[in-house]
């Protein structure tokens, strides 16, 4: 929900590595310009998270179209740790180079996720595929 006088969406927040905002029932979150995840990174990033949705569940879209990096700690920890995992239903990472398709593929096939991912290279394929996993609290 776009808010055209303040510029800002409904239910956002910011910080030094992703911006976050919650929009027909996704939790959108995108990845800043060559961020590398670590694990502390992770951690951080799953708080501002869990902030934003206030104990509520999502269906999550992470834009990685400018993430750097993603070390095996962090994606372990991102894919398995039920922390990590509380208040999503599925993730679609949307991807654009071969980079983030790499990281994305390892994160899929290597560290399988405990709920429902799958990547995209387009963002309305990505938001359609996780509209069926919302729960429009």
């Amino acid at each position: 929900m776009f808010d055209a006088q303040s510029g800002m969406k409904d239910n956002y927040t910011e910080n030094e590595h992703v911006k976050l905002w919650i929009e027909d029932g996704i939790l959108f979150t995108v990845y800043k310009p060559n961020l590398e995840i670590t694990l502390e990174v992770a951690k951080k990033i799953v708080h501002e998270r869990l902030q934003l949705a206030q104990n509520q569940t999502f269906s999550v879209l992470f834009d990685m179209r400018e993430l750097k990096s993603a070390d095996k700690e962090a994606r372990t920890y991102l894919a398995r740790h039920p922390e990590a995992n509380r208040g999503m239903s599925a993730s679609a990472l949307l991807v654009d180079n071969q980079v983030v398709k790499l990281i994305g593929n390892f994160f899929i096939k290597m560290d399988k996720p405990i709920i429902p991912t799958k990547m995209f290279s387009d963002l309305e394929d990505a938001v359609n595929w996780l509209k069926p996993f919302r729960n429009l609290n």
